[in-house]
C-alpha cells in the first residue's frame, strides 16, 4: 500500500511537474513570439509631403512584404521641414531613422557627426555605386545617398519655335521676337519666364548660366571669383533681358505656379530654365497651350572652337541615417535596399519622382511609361552640382540679394557681385576658424 501509494504521489508529482514545465514552455512560446515580432523595429523615414514621399511609401510597402521589417515614411510640409529637420539632427533627436536631406545640407551636417556614415554598406560591387549621381561624399566618405534627380530645363511653345535655341545668344534672339515691350506683333507678352524666385532657387537658376560661360563661384584654388569678368558676363546676360522686357518685371516674385501659367496661358513663350518636374506638371494646368510645347536641353554657351557648352544645375534629394537613430543597423539595410537598382526601379514604376541611377533611366521598359528618362538621361553629362561646403546658405544668402538687386535694376552688376563676394569670402573665412 504504501509503495503503491508512495509510487501514487510520484507519479501525480510527475504529472503535476509536466504540466506546469509544458505551462512555462508554451508561455515562452508565445513570448518569445512577441519578442520575434518586436525584435524587428519599425523604421521611421521623414521627408517633405508630395509626390516623392507618396512614391517611396508605396517602396517601403514592398520592403515590409519581402522582409517583414515594418517601415513608415512620414510627410511634413515644405516649411516645417526646413524649419524642425536641422533643430532635430543638431539636438540628436530619435525620432526618426532616416532622413531626407538635400545635398547642399550634407556638409554641414556631416560636420557636426549628426549623420552615420554609409561606406559599409556602399561599397559591395553589386550596389554599384558608381552608377549614382555623384554626391553623397563628403571628406572621403559617404553620408547619404541621392534618391531624386531634380535639374532644368526649356520648355518652349512649339507651334512659335520650330527650332530649340542652342545658346544664349540664340534663346535671346528668340526670346526678343517673343517679347511684345520689343516687338509689338508677338503674339506674346513675354519672350522668357522661369523659376528665378528669391529666397527659394533664384542663385541655383543662375549658375546654369555662370558655369557654362566658365565663371564660377569658388575656383579650384579656394578663391572666391563670383565677381570676376566669367561671373559678370553671366550676370550682365540677366541684366539685359530685364531691362529690355524679355523678363516679367516681377519676375523674382513669380513661384512655380505662377510662371507655368504664364506659360500655359499664352503670356510666356519659353520656361528657361524651369524644373524637369514641369515635364508631367505643365499640362496639368488649365489654358490653351497646356499641351503645346517641347521640353529639351537648356542651352549653352559657344566658345571659340565652336563647341556649346552646356551646364546643367542639378540637385537631389538624399536618404542618410540618423547618427541618434536606435535602429541605425535596420535603417541602413533599408536605405541599402531602397537605394539599389531594384530599389530605384520600383520608385521608377511609382510615376512619382526622378531615379537617380543612369541604369533606372536606361532601361527601356521604364522609358516607354516615363518618356521623359531619354531626356534625364541626355542631361547627366552636363549636370553639375552646387560646391559641396558647410556655408552654402552664406553663399545662396550674398548671391540672392545680389541677382534680385541685379535683375530689379537696384544695382549695378559689379557692384552686386562685389558686395556678394564679399558677403561670401567672410562666410568662408569663418568656416576655416
Amino acid at each position: 500500500m504504501f509503495n503503491l501509494k508512495k509510487g501514487g504521489i510520484i507519479v501525480r508529482k510527475r504529472s503535476y511537474l509536466i504540466f506546469n514545465f509544458l505551462i512555462v514552455i508554451g508561455f515562452c512560446l508565445i513570448i518569445s513570439g512577441v519578442v520575434f515580432s518586436q525584435d524587428k523595429p519599425t523604421i521611421k523615414v521623414v521627408m517633405m509631403t508630395g509626390p516623392d514621399q507618396e512614391g517611396w511609401s508605396q517602396v517601403a510597402k514592398i520592403y515590409t512584404q519581402e522582409t517583414g521589417y515594418p517601415v513608415i515614411v512620414e510627410g511634413q510640409g515644405r516649411g516645417e521641414y526646413h524649419a524642425s529637420l536641422p533643430t532635430q539632427l543638431f539636438s540628436r533627436s530619435k525620432a526618426f531613422d532616416i532622413v531626407w536631406i538635400l545635398d547642399t545640407w550634407i556638409p554641414e551636417f556631416a560636420e557636426a557627426g549628426v549623420l552615420m556614415p554609409l561606406d559599409e554598406y556602399t561599397r559591395d560591387p553589386d550596389y554599384e555605386a558608381n552608377d549614382l549621381l555623384p554626391v553623397g561624399v563628403y571628406k572621403g566618405i559617404r553620408y547619404a545617398v541621392p534618391v531624386d534627380y531634380s535639374h532644368f530645363y526649356i520648355y518652349y511653345r512649339n507651334d512659335l519655335i520650330q527650332q530649340v535655341p542652342q545658346t544664349w545668344d540664340e534663346l535671346y534672339e528668340t526670346a526678343k521676337k517673343l517679347s511684345r515691350d520689343i516687338n509689338p506683333d508677338s503674339p506674346t507678352k513675354y519672350g522668357i519666364t522661369g523659376d528665378y524666385i528669391t529666397g527659394e532657387v533664384l542663385p541655383q537658376t543662375w549658375f546654369n548660366i555662370l558655369w557654362s560661360v566658365g565663371g564660377d563661384i569658388i575656383d579650384e584654388n579656394g578663391n572666391v571669383v563670383v565677381n570676376n569678368e566669367k561671373a559678370i558676363m553671366a550676370a550682365k546676360i540677366w541684366e539685359k533681358w530685364a531691362k529690355e522686357g524679355i523678363l516679367p518685371p516681377n519676375i523674382t516674385q513669380l513661384g512655380w505656379n505662377d510662371h507655368v501659367d504664364q506659360f500655359v496661358n499664352g503670356d510666356a513663350a519659353i520656361i528657361v530654365p524651369g524644373w524637369n518636374a514641369g515635364y508631367y506638371d505643365i499640362p496639368r494646368h488649365s489654358g490653351p497651350f497646356a499641351e503645346t510645347w517641347t521640353a529639351a536641353l537648356l542651352p549653352g554657351f559657344k566658345q571659340e572652337d565652336g563647341n556649346i557648352n552646356r551646364t546643367i544645375y542639378v540637385q537631389s534629394w538624399s536618404f542618410a541615417v540618423n547618427a541618434a537613430s536606435e535602429y541605425k543597423e535596420e535603417a541602413a539595410k533599408f536605405l541599402q535596399w531602397a537605394t539599389s537598382k531594384k530599389g530605384m526601379t520600383l520608385f521608377a514604376e511609382t510615376g512619382l519622382g526622378m531615379p537617380s541611377r543612369q541604369s533606372v533611366l536606361k532601361d527601356t521598359t521604364l522609358q516607354e511609361k516615363r518618356p521623359d528618362f531619354r531626356l534625364a538621361l541626355e542631361s547627366f553629362k552636363y549636370v553639375r552640382y552646387a560646391p559641396q561646403v558647410t556655408f552654402f546658405s552664406s553663399i545662396f544668402s550674398a548671391l540672392d540679394v545680389a541677382l534680385m538687386d541685379i535683375l530689379n535694376g537696384k544695382a549695378t552688376v559689379e557692384d552686386a557681385l562685389n558686395n556678394a563676394a564679399k558677403k561670401i569670402a567672410d562666410a568662408q573665412a569663418k568656416a576655416k576658424k
